[in-house]
């Protein structure tokens, strides 16, 4: 279908206002506009409204060149509405419908089927709103009014849905049952009920080291800023429970488990997204210190406060190993956890860590690699508490790392305070102080290209130049 050369006219004059709109869509269908709206010489909101609008588009196949995120459209939309009423409270009947075998949205994969819409007025200033749509094997209905008043446009509108999918992404393959109420009144949006995630199956790719989070104080400027700042931004009233069915499985950052659970989301404007709830973990396996660990207890837990930093408790333990119960216990919250190891029996920390990596005692045998694992591991376990003090520290000094390293063998002994800056998009310097020996080592990293990089150091034990290319796969 395409827009053939149509013809218009608009006339505004101490008459009122007249408007005339045909545009022929090729090969087949057209769009009718007449409005007519006399000047009565009485506040605008009492001009009396005339006209109607009458649609017969039989192709929507070129939706797709115009919304880049709709990757295939193939529908129908007809019908006719009638105008009549006053400018402050216009009344509409007729109907209008929207008939589309198949709508394939990009962003989260899903093939909509059989979508059909209707919009229908009864004489009133009120739209009726009915929809249904199906996805995965599953459907939404929708149900609602759109009112139209010398204020604007307000809607009320009600979901409900069976297993419709929501994401069907390699990282993410949802469904969900919701039972919503939106209220849009302006820019004002407001969101109540309930959604259900009967089925889920989420794959989060790991982050690499260097990845740096976005600050929260984090101000856009230029034209990304202008952008935003063009149309005020909608303010999201909204109190959803989500409830977790029992076929909701995550993996990621090292963890692999099935989640149940429920929580209450709270949205208001201008603040933080909070929750109350908790989130249980099930059949889970977590690798740490290079194992694979048994979750025998693990929960989220939610008291009102950010939705991103909920509180942890979690118990895992090593697998394989019949006389000795050795695992890690996690507490704290996401942002600051606490990492502690504990047994049965009682036994030393590195006894501990000794049967939570080699799944032995240690011994006077014990090889040179093996203590080295042993005294990394408790380099990380007795410092990595540390990790997020050090992070606002380096934060408000204005530096890009402070964090504990250790250098050479990895030993505790050879563990040293590091702080880095960026002095160009391409130099890096960092300069270690060691902690426990009086050892300090200056570095510099020069990228040349996204393959190569110049690394120097230099410290009393001696200097050196590196080159190194990476290969990506």
């Amino acid at each position: 279908m395409r827009l053939a050369p149509g013809r218009g006219r608009l006339r505004l004059d101490a008459r009122g206002l007249r408007l005339s709109l045909k545009l022929p869509l090729e090969p087949r269908g057209a769009i009718d506009i007449g409005l007519e709206v006399p000047d009565t010489g009485e506040a605008l909101e009492a001009w009396p409204l005339t006209g109607s609008v009458h649609v017969a588009m039989e192709d929507l196949g070129f939706v797709p060149a115009l919304v880049p995120e709709i990757q295939a459209f193939s529908g129908e939309v007809r019908g006719a509405i009638q105008v009549a009423g006053t400018v402050g409270h216009p009344a509409l009947s007729g109907q209008l419908v929207l008939d589309a075998p198949e709508l394939a949205l990009a962003t989260p994969g899903v093939h909509l089927k059989e979508v059909h819409l209707v919009l229908a007025g009864e004489g009133r200033d009120v739209l009726g709103l009915k929809g249904r749509a199906r996805s995965g094997g599953g459907t939404v209905d929708l149900d609602g009014e759109l009112r139209f008043t010398g204020e604007g446009m307000q809607a009320h509108l009600k979901l409900k849905g069976e297993r419709f999918q929501v994401a069907n992404l390699y990282q993410a393959r949802i469904y969900a049952s919701p039972r919503l109420e939106i209220g849009v009144r302006g820019r004002k949006v407001r969101v109540r009920g309930e959604v259900r995630i009967p089925e889920a199956r989420i794959r989060l790719r790991e982050l690499p080291s260097t990845a740096v989070t976005v600050s929260r104080d984090e101000v856009i400027v230029g034209p990304a800023a202008e952008q935003q700042g063009g149309a005020e931004r909608y303010r999201v009233d909204a109190d959803v429970r989500l409830i977790l069915g029992k076929k909701v499985h995550f993996e990621g950052f090292g963890l692999k488990a099935d989640l149940t659970g429920s929580l209450m989301l709270h949205e208001r404007p201008g603040q933080e997204t909070t929750a109350t709830g908790d989130i249980e973990v099930r059949n889970g396996r977590y690798k740490a210190y290079g194992q694979d660990l048994d979750i025998q207890e693990g929960r989220l837990l939610f008291a009102g406060g950010d939705v991103s930093n909920p509180g942890l408790y979690i118990r895992a333990v090593r697998r394989g190993l019949s006389d000795v119960v050795v695992g890690v216990k996690v507490t704290g919250s996401l942002n600051q956890p606490k990492v502690d190891l504990f047994s049965d029996p009682d036994m030393t920390q590195q006894e501990q860590l000794s049967y939570l990596l080699f799944g032995h005692a240690p011994t006077a045998e014990t090889s040179a690699e093996e203590q080295k694992g042993l005294d990394q591991a408790a380099l990380a376990l007795g410092l990595g508490a540390g990790g997020a003090l050090l992070g606002d520290l380096g934060e408000g000094l204005g530096l890009d790392q402070v964090s504990v390293e250790s250098q050479g063998e990895g030993t505790s002994k050879q563990a040293a305070l590091v702080v880095g800056k960026y002095l160009s998009p391409k130099l890096y310097v960092s300069y270690g102080m060691g902690l426990f020996e009086p050892v300090s080592t200056l570095r510099l990293r020069y990228t040349l290209s996204s393959r190569w990089k110049l690394v120097t150091e230099s410290s009393a034990a001696g200097s050196g130049l590196d080159i190194y290319y990476t290969i990506e796969r």
